[in-house]
């Protein structure tokens, strides 16, 4: 799949797997959309040249996260998701925004990558934006919500709580009572401070700018690398 055009795919790319090294990376993309780019980018003070670099004057947006298997075939193997996508429960779609592609439900996803939810072991996050984190829940059929990720724990920046958490009004705008707080009812969640390893090859990155404690992961395996860059970079302009 050429990079950044993953919303040009047909549905049965949603699920594209490569090599980095002996770590299998597949990036599952669960949607897609258009959106003015003069409304993605209001708080850029892009100018009328900058604008007239977006076909049509829209920005399209692929929506997903990534799975990683490292130490496949051995017994100390791993399956790590960075970030959770758009989920089930109020995708945070806007009425600005225009579907390219149907939203895919990521648990179909992993099957199609031969794992499921409770075969995840660690889940990482970029940040905590809802359509970073918001496959972490599923209904429980009372009301509430149970996590979907029933064995992992999930990192996420020690700053980066602290700031969704400090206010009702953060809380509320990353619905944090719907997507974080069953995960630490549970005690799921593991909070990290700057740049650690979660796994062999396989690195959090502190990297604030977008939301205080954004962070990007970094896979190295013999002699190749890649990054997972969550919302560091949001648009390719083709």
């Amino acid at each position: 799949m050429p990079v950044g055009v993953a919303h040009l795919e047909d549905a049965t790319s949603s699920v594209h797997t490569l090599e980095i090294g002996d770590i299998v990376l597949t990036v599952l993309t669960d949607g897609a959309v258009s959106c003015p780019a003069a409304w993605m980018f209001s708080k850029c003070n892009l100018s009328a040249e900058d604008l007239s670099m977006f076909t049509k004057g829209k920005a399209v947006l692929s929506f997903g996260c990534a799975l990683l298997q490292v130490g496949v075939g051995t017994p100390e193997a791993m399956n790590i998701l960075l970030d959770t996508s758009l989920g089930c429960v109020q995708p945070p779609l806007t009425k600005q925004m225009t579907k390219l592609r149907e939203l895919r439900d990521l648990r179909h996803l992993l099957a199609a990558a031969g794992i499921t939810p409770e075969e995840v072991n660690i889940v990482t996050h970029s940040h905590l934006h809802r359509d970073h984190t918001s496959w972490n829940v599923v209904p429980d059929g009372a009301d509430g919500f149970r996590p979907l990720f029933t064995n992992a724990k999930h990192i996420v920046q020690q700053v980066e709580h602290d700031y969704w958490s400090s206010t009702e009004t953060l809380r509320n705008r990353c619905h944090w009572d719907t997507y974080i707080a069953p995960l630490e009812r549970a005690g799921m969640i593991e909070l990290v401070e700057g740049n650690v390893e979660i796994a062999p090859g396989v690195s959090f990155v502190l990297t604030p700018g977008h939301t205080p404690g954004h962070s990007v992961t970094q896979i190295s395996s013999m002699g190749q690398m890649a990054y997972f860059i969550g919302d560091m970079c949001h648009q390719v302009v083709l």
